[in-house]
């Protein structure tokens, strides 16, 4: 997928998608978090989902490598910290939810 400037709202929509898609998970983090708090035999799908959210880290990261210099290499960087940052904290209430 490459984003090329012709127009500038047809680049300006494709980015907006992005922000949008983002944004969703984020949504649906804080919502699997307020149902998973006192909650334990949700283990097996906190590693699931942990190991999702790798793996999506992962993909994101070929995806920027492969991107054109610009916006479309940019949104993908920021897709791949944020992901690789949603598995370490699911890893995190794992290991907390071990400890308890």
């Amino acid at each position: 997928m490459y984003a090329e400037p012709v127009q500038g709202s047809a680049f300006v929509a494709k980015i907006s998608l992005g922000v949008a898609f983002f944004s969703a998970h984020v949504t649906v983090l804080s919502k699997v978090v307020r149902v998973l708090r006192g909650v334990a035999p949700f283990m097996t799908d906190l590693e699931t989902k942990a190991e999702k959210y790798k793996t999506k880290a992962a993909q994101c990261e070929e995806w920027a490598l492969q991107a054109p210099v610009g916006a479309q290499r940019d949104l993908y960087e920021v897709l791949a910290r944020y992901y690789g940052e949603l598995a370490t904290n699911f890893r995190q209430v794992i290991e907390k939810r071990k400890a308890a």
